[in-house]
């Protein structure tokens, strides 16, 4: 059995409030929250569709060492 020195007590609540958390921000959208950062949570990359901007897609195909054409050809989608 867990005891509470374990942090199992402290995970689970961790993961309830990030749950709770996660429930909040469904389907809403980063200008609609007044979020102009990024949470780094994950839950925007799998579950919402996103539309960088131009200068963002400048830096991913930087960060890829790939030209911005073939990465948006091979990555993205058209909606």
């Amino acid at each position: 059995m867990f005891s509470i020195e374990d942090g199992f007590v402290d995970s689970v609540l961790l993961r309830l409030e990030y749950n709770d958390f996660l429930n909040s921000i469904k389907h809403r959208r980063a200008d609609q929250l007044k979020r102009t950062e990024r949470l780094r949570c994950g839950y925007c990359c799998a579950a919402r569709p996103c539309i960088p901007t131009p200068q963002e897609l400048i830096k991913i195909a930087k960060f890829l060492k790939m030209n911005i054409v073939d990465m948006v050809k091979k990555f993205f989608v058209a909606d």
